[in-house]
């Protein structure tokens, strides 16, 4: 239970819990600037329109440089941060389509830009796989060879 006035070092608590306010909305502030340079998009793949899920989306800076990189949920939908405002671009990565690049795009200070990719499945055709081995399993001891 509380009596008389809080102080801390001398000093009320009232101003503490103003700063402390005050570095919460600050922190706020920040939260919704992450937001900002961002891009949010969709991942469909050809011709079905149907979404690819688990797939990397990479960012890369207009040198083609990884700046950073994030994976598309189950409804192929995907959002990524980039540091600063600045030109990029972004690359698919995933087994079973066709990697695809983007055209060059300006991320400002303050913009959420969208985007939606497509990309071809591609048909993977593995060389026949034979397994050879004896017919016989024994036990020797407790370990069966």
């Amino acid at each position: 239970m509380w009596r008389g006035k809080a102080m801390t070092n001398g000093l009320p608590k009232i101003p503490h819990i103003l700063s402390g306010l005050t570095a919460l909305a600050l922190g706020a502030l920040v939260a919704n600037g992450a937001e900002a340079q961002s891009l949010r998009g969709t991942l469909l793949r050809e011709v079905t329109g149907a979404p690819v899920s688990g797939a990397y989306i990479v960012l890369l800076s207009s040198d083609s440089t990884e700046v950073t990189r994030t994976l598309t949920n189950p409804l192929g939908q995907f959002t990524i941060h980039a540091p600063r405002a600045g030109t990029y671009r972004v690359r698919t990565e995933r087994v079973g389509y066709r990697s695809i690049v983007s055209s060059l795009f300006e991320l400002t200070e303050s913009e959420v830009g969208r985007i939606e990719l497509t990309v071809e499945p591609v048909v993977l055709t593995l060389d026949l796989l034979t397994i050879e081995g004896a017919d016989e399993c024994r036990v020797i001891g407790d370990q069966a060879i």
